[in-house]
């Protein structure tokens, strides 16, 4: 996306991000370019956290956000797994082995995956956190050898449901009256379309 970042501990991606000034410039030139081309009655956003990586969202859109509609997608587990395995684990090594070459992008891969994990080292605690690094540690190993990614499995789950779901139930419980439609994805974009 433009702010080349996906907004979680893992979220970064391989092009640096801009200047707040450079995102800020280019995210309301994207907005005035979808404006000028459709009849829009409503702009889908992910409502997550103001910050997505070093950059934030400008605080007149984040404060109509606040003010705005919400759909949940509440895709089942099995698919939400089998979509980060495609973004995280095969599409980031992919890139990173395509940007540096096949071992140093190995070696930038594993940094990328540590770093992610690391960056959420204080709200796991240190014992939780030792854990999962150790999994993660096993799964490159398989990774490495087999090529395999469902050995990420092996923290990815534990972290879903002992962090990010129960953050994300948090958040979404403080704005349930602003809930109007919940849904599968493709339901979600069905019941966009009709709006």
């Amino acid at each position: 996306g433009l702010a080349r970042h996906r907004g979680s501990a893992f979220g970064r991606t391989l092009q640096p991000q801009l200047s707040q000034a450079s995102f800020e410039n280019l995210l309301a030139a994207e907005m005035l370019k979808t404006d000028a081309r459709q009849d829009l009655r409503l702009w889908v956003l992910e409502d997550e956290s103001r910050m997505i990586g070093s950059n934030h969202l400008p605080e007149c859109l984040r404060e109509r956000m606040t003010q705005a509609a919400i759909a949940v997608v509440e895709d089942p587990f099995e698919i939400r797994l089998e979509r980060l395995n495609e973004e995280y684990f095969l599409r980031m090594h992919h890139d990173f082995t395509h940007a540096y070459g096949d071992e140093q992008g190995w070696q930038e891969y594993c940094e990328y995956l540590h770093h992610g994990l690391s960056a959420i080292k204080r709200r796991l605690g240190l014992q939780r956190y030792n854990e999962l690094s150790a999994r993660l540690d096993a799964a490159l190993t398989t990774q490495l050898t087999t090529g395999s990614t469902d050995g990420h499995l092996a923290w990815l789950v534990p972290l879903l449901e002992e962090y990010y779901d129960p953050m994300y139930r948090y958040q979404l419980e403080k704005k349930a009256e602003k809930v109007v439609f919940r849904g599968e994805w493709a339901e979600v974009a069905e019941w966009v379309k009709a709006q």
